[in-house]
């Protein structure tokens, strides 16, 4: 008889997401129940969508394919060949693979064959409930409908209850030790949820590292339509080589039994230069990396975003800038009961 098909087919991917490992395990009879054995058993994998054949007469249980270029999702099919035939099975899932990408990175989710075909999504707590991409309900949460990767907990959707454990994880992109990069994310969300921007050596989660998190805070009763806000990561010094950026959703299960975020870009970027740079001049005012100096011990300043939500406060002399996104802000400051207002641009993270 011809062998059944190989069975627990697995793949291993490699660092940089240059090579795939294709496992199985050997038929353990023949295909319609006939006499097998052994003998003259060989193996071929072939890949898809391209179709091409990269291992035959393959005596081991594995393969490494090599022969990647082209960025893309891929998945094999493994045939158990005999005299009498061949017969074979497809992998589970499919696996984003291929030559990494360059600085910078963006995605905005306005084209779903190119986010599916090179981001890789990951249901990290099985539950079988993960992101979306771009649904139909933003509109009722957020006032428009900007495409996005979403992830939406309702009374009328059917879910199982667990914290959020959702990933996405960027395609393999080349880095340099000599260069900062930052990632970028603009997000909004009904309630507070909690990011984690991590960094691996391949897409696979088990690779990634924690670099810092990100807590999306509720719009509360703005008017509709609300804004994305846009959060920044620097990624450590003197990352190298091919990494992949993961986004990590670990928001805790909420109580209200309602939650939704949209993220509507993910970027990987040069750094730019750490500081700040007034706008409208104010000659009593010292900036020094990410930190404002108001000269006096006594004064009172406040900054705000440009629609008009405090961001940080003075605390003593100096305002610390630390956890401020880069953009463009004002700020009061209040000396001897005279009030000033200065606009500035915080730059990088």
């Amino acid at each position: 008889d011809s062998p059944a098909r190989p069975n627990d087919i697995a793949v291993q991917i490699g660092e940089g997401c240059k090579s795939a490992v294709v496992l199985w395990t050997k038929p353990q009879g023949g295909f319609h129940g006939g006499y097998f054995t052994d003998e003259g058993l060989t193996y071929k994998v072939i890949r898809f969508p391209d179709s091409v054949v990269v291992g035959q007469e393959l005596t081991e249980t594995s393969f490494t394919d090599k022969s990647i270029n082209s960025l893309g999702r891929y998945y094999y099919k493994v045939y158990a060949c005999n005299p009498y035939g061949e017969t074979g099975a497809y992998t589970k899932e499919s696996y984003v693979l291929g030559s990494a990408v360059n600085v910078p990175l963006l995605e905005e989710f306005n084209n779903e064959d190119e986010y599916f075909g090179r981001w890789t999504t990951v249901d990290g707590n099985d539950d079988n409930y993960s992101w979306v991409y771009s649904s139909p309900y933003g509109s009722y949460q957020f006032g428009d409908e900007l495409p996005s990767a979403e992830y939406i907990i309702n009374p009328g959707v059917a879910n199982s209850g667990k914290d959020a454990d959702e990933w996405i994880v960027t395609p393999p992109i080349n880095f340099e030790k000599s260069k900062t990069y930052v990632v970028k994310l603009k997000m909004r969300a009904i309630s507070d949820e909690k990011i984690v921007v991590t960094l691996g050596s391949n897409n696979t989660i088990d690779k990634q590292q924690a670099v810092d998190t990100i807590v999306v805070t509720s719009k509360g009763e703005e008017e509709l339509p609300i804004p994305m806000s846009e959060y920044e990561v620097k990624l450590p010094a003197n990352t190298d080589g091919v990494n992949c950026v993961g986004v990590h959703l670990i928001s805790q299960y909420p109580q209200s039994n309602v939650s939704h975020l949209q993220i509507g870009m993910i970027s990987i970027e040069e750094g730019n230069t750490i500081g700040i740079t007034e706008i409208c001049n104010d000659q009593t005012i010292a900036f020094c990396g990410r930190s404002i100096d108001l000269g006096v011990d006594k004064a009172e300043a406040s900054l705000y975003s440009l629609a008009g939500c405090k961001v940080a406060e003075s605390k003593g002399r100096k305002i610390s800038l630390e956890a401020i996104p880069s953009g463009i802000y004002i700020l009061k400051v209040k000396r001897g009961g005279k009030l000033s207002t200065t606009k500035i641009h915080v730059k990088g993270a």
